[in-house]
């Protein structure tokens, strides 16, 4: 686990140390006051399958703290529940409440997702974020 009193989040320290003098310079503040502050930041993120599949909740876990994907099981996990969880979701507010057509669309998501994270792969490699397990690259 992380150690809270020494730990900075990346987001506060990209906006420190890149942002806030970017921002300065655009927009020729004349002192640090008035250049905007983050105050907070939620990441919101529907877990309600993790109480059935600990899986998906470890794979929630890993992804906020950016920890890498180990392998092909972590990686189905994400995959099942960003992707599969988001098709779920758009497939019952557009009436769908069959349970195989539910499914179907569940696993149309994790392919989605799959597919999403080869097509992004060189720009989260640069954002030092990658979704693929390291043997995989």
């Amino acid at each position: 686990m992380l150690d809270a009193a020494t730990y900075t989040p990346r987001l506060k320290t990209h906006f420190r140390e890149t942002i806030r003098p970017a921002m300065k310079e655009e927009f020729g503040y004349k002192n640090d006051m008035q250049i905007p502050r983050l105050d907070k930041i939620v990441l919101n993120m529907g877990l309600g399958e993790a109480l059935q599949n600990a899986k998906l909740l470890d794979a929630a876990e890993a992804d906020v703290l950016g920890q890498p994907i180990a392998d092909d099981t972590e990686l189905w996990a994400h995959c099942e529940q960003t992707g599969g969880g988001f098709a779920e979701l758009l497939t019952r507010v557009a009436g769908g409440a069959d349970r195989r057509l539910l499914e179907q669309a569940r696993a149309l998501g994790v392919y989605v997702r799959l597919a999403e994270i080869v097509t992004e792969l060189g720009a989260d490699l640069r954002r030092e974020r990658c979704y693929l397990p390291r043997d995989r690259l």
